[in-house]
C-alpha cells in the first residue's frame, strides 16, 4: 500500500507501509482525538456539545470499528494460530481486554453528553489514560516482536486484508477536517 504524506507545502512523498505502518499511523490519528477530547473536557459550550458527539463518532468508528477491527478480525486472529512466547500472548490478551474497556468508556461518555463537565472530565481522563497505555504498548512492546511470527507473504497477505478491510467500510469520515474544525473552535 502506497500512501502519500505532505511534508510541506507542495510537497507530497510516497511511502510503502507494511501492516505495522498502518496501525501506527492509526495511532496517530488516535491520538490527535485524544488531544482534542481533552481540550473539550476543559470547556462547556453548546459547540463542545456537538465536538464531543462527532469525537465520540471518531472513537465508535474509527479507532474501533477500523482500528480495533483490524487488529481483533485480521491481526490478534492470526496471530492467535501461532506460537507466540507466554510474554507475548499474555500482552495479546490485555489488548483484547482494553479494547473492551475502551468500548465500554465511549459508550459511558456518550451517555454523559448533558451532565455537568465534572462527570465528563472523569470518563475523558479515564479514556485518556488507557488509550495513551494502550497505544504505547502496542507501538512500543507487541507489534515489532509479534511480527517476526510472520513470513513476508503471511505480511504481504495481512496487508492486502488490511486494505479489503478498509475499502469494505461504509462512509469512511474524514477526520482530519472535522478534527481541524474541531481545532478552530476550541482553543
Amino acid at each position: 500500500m502506497a500512501v502519500s504524506i505532505n511534508l510541506k507545502k507542495n510537497t507530497k512523498v510516497f511511502i510503502m507501509l507494511n501492516p505495522i505502518a498502518i496501525l501506527i499511523l492509526e495511532h496517530k490519528m488516535i491520538q490527535k482525538g485524544l488531544a482534542l477530547l481533552g481540550r473539550l473536557g476543559q470547556k462547556e459550550s453548546p459547540e463542545s456539545t456537538s465536538d464531543l458527539e462527532e469525537l465520540i463518532g471518531f472513537f465508535q468508528l474509527y479507532a474501533d470499528r477500523r482500528h480495533h477491527g483490524k487488529e481483533e478480525d485480521l491481526l490478534f486472529k492470526a496471530l492467535l494460530k501461532k506460537t507466540l512466547p507466554k510474554e507475548l500472548r499474555k500482552i495479546l490478551q490485555e489488548l483484547i481486554d482494553e479494547h473492551k474497556t475502551a468500548r465500554n468508556l465511549i459508550n459511558t461518555l456518550k451517555t454523559l453528553k448533558q451532565v455537568p463537565l465534572l462527570e465528563k472530565q472523569a470518563c475523558i481522563q479515564k479514556i485518556t489514560a488507557l488509550y495513551t497505555e494502550h497505544i504505547e504498548k502496542e507501538n512500543n512492546r507487541f507489534f515489532v516482536p509479534s511480527f517476526q511470527f510472520f513470513s513476508e507473504e503471511e505480511k504481504t497477505a495481512l496487508l492486502n486484508q488490511f486494505q479489503n478491510f478498509d475499502q469494505n467500510l461504509k462512509n469512511p469520515k474524514n477526520y482530519e477536517k472535522i478534527f481541524s474544525e474541531i481545532e478552530t473552535r476550541t482553543p
